[in-house]
């Protein structure tokens, strides 16, 4: 079973040990637009995806980087 974007928001939110509102700024998104993103009310176009994905690999390296 794949995760679903939602699902996926939330394990690397917390993996990264960030709060949503950290997320979401990190994301450039509005936290209203953050909220429903994780708790799957609304799931973005795929390049919207793509560009969140992207945006969490800099913050996984960033946090290796500091380790």
């Amino acid at each position: 079973m794949t995760a679903t974007f939602s699902d996926q928001l939330k394990l690397h939110r917390r993996a990264l040990q960030m709060t949503q509102e950290d997320f979401a700024s990190l994301l450039d998104l509005r936290m209203r637009t953050y909220i429903k993103y994780e708790q799957g009310l609304v799931v973005p176009k795929s390049i919207a995806q793509e560009g969140a994905i992207a945006r969490i690999v800099k913050a996984y390296e960033k946090k290796e980087a500091e380790s």
